[in-house]
């Protein structure tokens, strides 16, 4: 029972597709929030950590203290702004369950981290074999042959709704791949860390290379690279600067940083090429750049030209813009800025862009950064971006063979939360706490064996009793 439980938990993270009572994108959009079934999985493992336990799970002090205080400030401004009301309620407590939920998760296992990151890469491979195989259905056609009667229903309940979907081939002749994720880029996200460690062990340096999860790595790469998401191959991007890292070439006092220069001038001509053949991508990309980077102001018609996803994320922003303006130091608060969005849109855009784009990413705002700019303001920004460099492990404990899963871990899940900011504003969905646990938590286990490796105790793992006592303060 304990096995499936945890099993079930680490799950959670792909599953934010499956939703009770939303068969379709329409019936979705007609309910007052997202049931999802891993709701039922977090009710089921609290009752039975409860139980076994024989006490009421809670947050950690050092978690606990700033959450409240974030929530405390987000009814205050609510309740003066009038922002108070069901959408903050939701974010409330939906970040109060999956916060408890998945710390429960880490502290019933004892603290063990590499068991919950290693069950983790295994489910990773099998969704991104679940990606490949939808790739090659689509290649031939399954979605004309199976259309309509009971092998379609059987592929949609497997998880392959999207093979139904009216999408055209991208680059290569190959299609967009959603696995049982909701979008390819749900997809990109949830598999960041996965295909880091696997990167690492595979191109990585000595210490943290282990070739026999080769298998692993081609499969996670493949079902990655099918995503063709923009902001995923921006966190590619971000895997390779700290493979570098680790190989020490950007290390000003290891001779290897001289090389750094010579793999810049290797690499950069060859982006050109790279553009080439991934046409959508390039666009997204350079829409992105124009909205974000140009001098002088985009006139509406230059807006209207747009890709729509580009639009979502500059448009969001432009309504976050809006709602810092007035309350920069705390945000309009949590769950306020799909209000804010129905309040400054038109102000700011008019009618006409509803009609050309319709309503992208209103309650997430399509970024972290952007989302928490909106309802949080700095103390917002400021909080995370503070835990993102307080928890941050670099390349010297990665040299300590005991510490190696750990540190992957840790630099895995710094590029997801980083490409988070970038592209995806929702507090919980790809199992957000749960990452954010496992970051903090390999930290304070990497620094703890690094102390006491200092003085020449070098024990294998940090004790139990030791992590709670840390977990406590």
């Amino acid at each position: 029972m304990e096995r499936i439980l945890v099993f079930l938990m680490v799950l959670s993270v792909f599953l934010d597709e499956f939703i009770v009572g939303a068969s379709t994108n329409e019936a979705r959009a007609q309910m007052p929030f997202d049931l999802y079934y891993y709701y039922f999985i977090y009710l089921v493992f609290l009752i039975h950590y409860m139980v076994k336990r024989k006490a009421m799970p809670f947050w950690p002090r050092w978690f606990a203290i700033p959450i409240l205080i974030l929530f405390g400030i987000s009814i205050g401004v609510g309740n003066i702004e009038g922002t108070f009301g069901f959408p903050m309620i939701k974010q409330l407590l939906g970040i109060t369950y999956s916060s408890i939920a998945y710390f429960s998760l880490v502290k019933y296992t004892g603290f063990d981290l590499q068991r919950i990151f290693r069950l983790y890469l295994r489910i990773s491979y099998w969704v991104a074999v679940w990606a490949i195989l939808e790739q090659v259905m689509r290649l031939l056609h399954f979605d004309l042959k199976f259309k309509g009667g009971g092998v379609e229903s059987l592929l949609r309940f497997a998880g392959f709704w999207n093979l139904f979907d009216n999408s055209k081939a991208v680059s290569l002749g190959l299609y967009r791949s959603y696995s049982i994720m909701g979008e390819p880029y749900f997809l990109a996200v949830a598999l960041i860390p996965a295909l880091y460690y696997y990167l690492s062990c595979f191109i990585g340096p000595r210490h943290t290379r282990n070739w026999t999860h080769l298998r692993s790595f081609l499969v996670v790469l493949f079902g990655y690279l099918f995503t063709f998401s923009s902001a995923g191959y921006i966190g590619l991007g971000l895997m390779f600067a700290f493979l570098l890292l680790n190989w020490g070439f950007l290390n000003f006092k290891h001779g290897r940083i001289l090389f750094l220069p010579l793999i810049l001038l290797i690499i950069i001509p060859r982006l050109d090429s790279f553009k080439n053949i991934f046409k959508e991508l390039t666009i997204r990309i350079d829409d992105t750049l124009k909205a974000f980077t140009s001098t002088k102001k985009l006139s509406k018609n230059e807006l209207a030209k747009l890709n729509s996803s580009t639009f979502a994320l500059f448009s969001n922003f432009m309504v976050a813009q809006k709602s810092f303006e007035k309350r920069p130091l705390t945000g309009s608060g949590l769950g306020s800025h799909e209000i804010s969005y129905d309040l400054y849109f038109e102000e700011l855009l008019g009618k006409r862009f509803k009609i050309i784009f319709g309503k992208f990413n209103t309650k997430d705002a399509n970024s972290l950064f952007i989302r928490l700019m909106s309802e949080t303001g700095i103390i917002g920004i400021a909080a995370f971006l503070f835990f993102l460099l307080r928890f941050a492990i670099g390349r010297k404990p990665s040299l300590n063979p005991d510490l190696v899963l750990l540190v992957l871990m840790n630099q895995g899940i710094f590029i997801m939360f980083v490409v988070r900011l970038m592209r995806t504003g929702n507090y919980l969905g790809q199992g957000f706490f749960l990452f954010f646990f496992l970051f903090a938590y390999s930290a304070i286990q990497i620094r703890r064996e690094m102390t006491q490796s200092r003085k020449k105790l070098n024990p294998a793992q940090p004790g139990i009793a030791e992590i709670q006592e840390t977990e406590s303060k």
